[in-house]
């Protein structure tokens, strides 16, 4: 009898211990709040059962060893017949409890080991979620680890979409497509069983689901009988839905349910952090988009780089396959396609004009307001249909505005379907509006190029009546002056006036040249001092006048292209004017910067002038009327100082404004 009570003892103590194994399971693993509580209430029940094991056989003892000596009075019980008589009843009564306790921790066995694997599977799928950002991996892994803990054979997942009210189906195991396709976006108001499980945040269990109306007729054409929904929570609020459907007809345990429900809210986190995960990517995506639309924006004014760098970020950001801008011409009646980028393009410019109110970029020239569709093939106001045969879906048309105003269209389009969040139009506005400021800055600019264009004209045409026209009118005076002379038989006078006018085309042929050359003289890649320096080695090569350079500071900044030519030309014209007025044997250029300024000075040795003539207005000699007018179209201040018999010094200073590093 001692030995049984220790063995029985052994047993319950080891059984004890199993429950200190799933109590630490549980303090490792976090299984939700109802598998605490239930699996804390089995280990106490243990914990009352240890001693009841050991109290109730001595009791029992004690009790029929009592009644033999004190309480029956029947002298055969103190004989070996009623020795073993009494002791039979006892180890009768002893085996009957302890088939009892035996019974009682099968069963306590049966649910510690269920809630052990609920505990687990509940811990595999917490690992799991931590393996993984993408919510698609995340949930398959989810879905796996539920079908293996409850041995269902479907289950499915849908996120809940707050702005539309629907369920979106987003992973599944085990369904048919026929199950599935209504799964596919399904309206909060036509899926009663989901809406219940979204509104009240508490699961629901549908043990036969071959007598609820609403699923009947599916549920018995793919044999399913038994299924349990439960909510994605996380922080407070249901985010989506899980349902498990069964092919047996089953009664989910509520230690079952608990268990589904502390997955869900596992899950409606994972989903959360997902999707904050996603909506972080995107945004960084959005802002690197912008930064390189902002950055092609500041640093060019070529439009076609603009349009470009913007067509592909666009593109790139929005997975399109192709991508097209469209421009209004100067009518502001028709728009012309101005860029085209990536698949197709013969397809897409089988139309190339549109009348503002034609196809979709003539509409949203004309309403201002965006167009998006996601079958193009059903789109009567789409004229272009070589893009519809090439199986094109989705199709984006935005408007480009500036200052308000509508100055064309980007369009992006996709053979797959894709949906525009309230998100991405606005991004799309904001990369709009970027490229129609652009557009409107490079129309500009090319404005400005034709007006510097035309000054530049002026300005060539007045240095040619300066210089060629008078000289040619000279050449002329003196060509009837040598027939006269021949006529009179003065040919000593004549010989006189061709050597003049021998001279005279000599030094217009070297203007010509200089002038060609100088025209030829562009903006350097290198900068203003390197292009300087290249004009002066030719211009010291082809006349005797020595020419030095000097740099002094950072002097070499980068400029404008169209103020750089100004500032070459002038540096030219002052040459030239030492070439052949000051009859100078050298000359010096320096090229200096500070403060934000940059100062060119161009100082000769030569014979000088009296600066009191230019002042009783001899402008049109020496150019220096052209010089002012250029240094004042760069915004600069130009001076002219020089003393008869010690040289001239033409000084420009350029401002910081001008300049642009």
């Amino acid at each position: 009898m001692v030995l049984f009570l220790y063995l029985l003892q052994d047993q319950t103590v080891e059984w004890y211990k199993t429950g200190d194994r799933v109590n630490n399971l549980k303090t490792k693993r976090t299984a939700g709040s109802a598998n605490t509580d239930q699996a804390g209430g089995f280990l106490a029940g243990l914990g009352w059962l240890r001693w009841i094991i050991m109290a109730v056989p001595a009791v029992i003892l004690i009790a029929f060893d009592y009644l033999r000596h004190f309480v029956l009075p029947f002298e055969f019980l103190h004989g070996w017949s009623g020795f073993l008589l009494l002791w039979g009843l006892a180890l009768l009564g002893v085996l009957v409890f302890s088939q009892t306790v035996f019974t009682i921790i099968g069963r306590m066995e049966r649910q510690v080991l269920r809630h052990a694997r609920d505990l687990e599977g509940t811990a595999a799928v917490a690992t799991a979620l931590g393996h993984s950002l993408k919510l698609e991996h995340i949930l398959q892994e989810a879905l796996n680890k539920v079908l293996e803990i409850t041995g269902v054979k479907a289950c499915t997942i849908c996120i809940l979409d707050e702005a539309r009210k629907e369920l979106v189906h987003v992973a599944y195991r085990g369904l048919p497509e026929e199950v599935l396709g209504p799964l596919q976006r399904a309206k909060l108001s036509e899926d009663s069983i989901g809406s219940r499980v979204v509104e009240t945040g508490k699961p629901v269990i549908l043990t036969n689901l071959w007598e609820d109306p609403r699923v009947a007729d599916v549920a018995k054409k793919h044999g399913f009988r038994s299924a349990v929904s439960v909510p994605l929570m996380a922080e407070g609020k249901v985010v989506g839905v899980m349902a498990l459907a069964s092919t047996q007809e089953r009664f989910f345990s509520h230690s079952e349910v608990a268990m589904l429900v502390g997955i869900g809210g596992q899950l409606g986190m994972a989903v959360r952090k997902a999707a904050l995960f996603e909506d972080l990517v995107r945004r960084n995506r959005e802002l690197a988009a912008l930064n390189r639309i902002s950055g092609a924006v500041s640093s060019s004014l070529n439009l076609n780089e603009v349009m470009v760098a913007a067509v592909d970020s666009v593109m790139e950001l929005m997975e399109s396959e192709a991508g097209e801008v469209w421009l209004l011409d100067e009518t502001g009646k028709e728009l012309a396609m101005a860029l085209h980028r990536g698949l197709f393009a013969e397809s897409f410019r089988q139309i190339e004009r549109f009348r503002v109110g034609e196809g979709f970029p003539g509409r949203v020239a004309l309403t201002g307001d965006p167009i998006v569709t996601q079958n193009m093939s059903e789109e009567a106001h789409y004229l272009r249909q070589s893009v519809k045969d090439q199986k094109f879906r989705f199709f984006a048309c935005l408007p480009l505005k500036s200052r308000g105003r509508v100055v064309g269209t980007i369009d992006i389009a996709s053979r797959q379907e894709r949906e525009l969040s309230s998100s991405d139009l606005q991004l799309l506005s904001s990369i709009g509006s970027h490229i129609g400021v652009a557009i409107e800055n490079a129309a500009l600019h090319q404005k400005i190029q034709n007006l510097a264009v035309l000054e530049e004209r002026g300005r060539i045409a007045r240095e040619m009546h300066d210089g060629l026209a008078q000289v040619l009118g000279y050449v002329n005076t003196k060509t009837q002056a040598v027939k006269r002379l021949l006529s009179l038989d003065q040919v000593p006078q004549a010989e006189e006036a061709l050597g003049q006018l021998e001279e005279a085309a000599r030094d217009v042929y070297a203007d010509v040249r200089e002038a060609i050359l100088g025209l030829r003289t562009t903006v350097s890649s290198h900068g203003l001092v390197s292009a300087i320096s290249e004009y002066l080695d030719w211009f010291s090569r082809q006349n005797s006048i020595q020419v030095e350079v000097t740099v002094e500071g950072q002097a070499d900044v980068a400029l404008e292209p169209i103020k750089e030519i100004q500032l070459i030309r002038i540096v030219q014209e002052a040459l030239s004017n030492v070439r052949k007025h000051a009859k100078a044997q050298k000359a010096w250029v320096q090229v200096s910067a500070s403060n934000g300024h940059l100062c060119l000075t161009v100082r000769d040795n030569g014979q000088g002038f009296d600066p009191d003539r230019i002042s009783r207005g001899m402008w049109p000699q020496f150019g220096l009327r052209t010089m002012m007018e250029r240094a004042e179209s760069v915004g600069g201040t130009f001076e002219v100082s020089s003393v008869p018999g010690q040289g001239t010094t033409v000084k420009l200073v350029v401002p910081k404004g001008a300049c642009v590093r």
